[in-house]
């Protein structure tokens, strides 16, 4: 059996992409013949990543199927402070996530001994610390400082976000955002406050993806019965 995995730091996030199930017998036979399926996953691997690349640009990741929690979820406040791009596309500001996401080295060797995809083709992406939280959802501490006071007779307090200590990518500073209320607001006592992460499978296989697999798939599979006989 061959697969595609969609990975995120190295490991797996969910269950293998079985696309080869009715080419089975085929990509037996083209393994005994070839020693590895790296000309398949070769065809393939960049239209996949440009796929997956292309759900940033196309702003669907806030979406059904992408996000299954709270699809059109409305983007928080302190998402907004802290990207360069308040409006911009759900989980594109920077562009490095979607920069990220690449084919990566398979574990198996061939028979050379070279790092070669034997019978696994990964497309995934590692070193972005924060990509776990869109795939799975999380929580975001914001560290700040809270002003406590009473209102008509009720307890009631305001959060200032600690905009030094969270080092956003928008570049907003403590002194940038409360100017002459510097002193005042950095002497309040320390507080945070926790913004839930929904689920974003950017990596998800959707029906554009499965599609695409399943086609190249049997068009791979009937070329080799060609040239090596069935």
């Amino acid at each position: 059996m061959a697969f595609i995995k969609f990975t995120y730091g190295g490991r797996n996030y969910e269950e293998a992409f079985e696309a080869f199930g009715q080419v089975e017998k085929t990509f037996k036979k083209l393994q005994k013949e070839l020693g590895e399926l790296t000309p398949l996953f070769d065809q393939i691997a960049d239209p996949l990543i440009d796929t997956v690349q292309a759900r940033f640009d196309m702003d669907v990741l806030n979406e059904s199927p992408y996000n299954e929690d709270a699809p059109g979820a409305t983007r928080s406040v302190h998402t907004k402070l802290a990207r360069v791009n308040p409006d911009g596309p759900t989980l594109k500001d920077t562009g490095r996530l979607q920069r990220s996401i690449r084919r990566l080295k398979s574990p198996t060797k061939s028979k050379s001994g070279e790092q070669r995809e034997v019978n696994t083709l990964r497309i995934g992406t590692t070193g972005v610390p924060y990509a776990g939280d869109h795939l799975f959802g999380g929580e975001l501490v914001i560290e700040g400082f809270e002003k406590r006071y009473k209102y008509g007779g009720k307890q009631k307090s305001r959060f200032f976000t600690d905009f030094d200590s969270m080092n956003y990518p928008s570049g907003k500073t403590n002194s940038s955002m409360y100017g002459e209320n510097l002193a005042k607001i950095t002497s309040y006592p320390r507080a945070q406050r926790r913004v839930e992460i929904p689920v974003r499978n950017f990596l998800a296989v959707d029906f554009e993806v499965e599609d695409f697999i399943n086609d190249n798939v049997i068009d791979f599979a009937n070329r080799m019965l060609e040239k090596y006989g069935d």
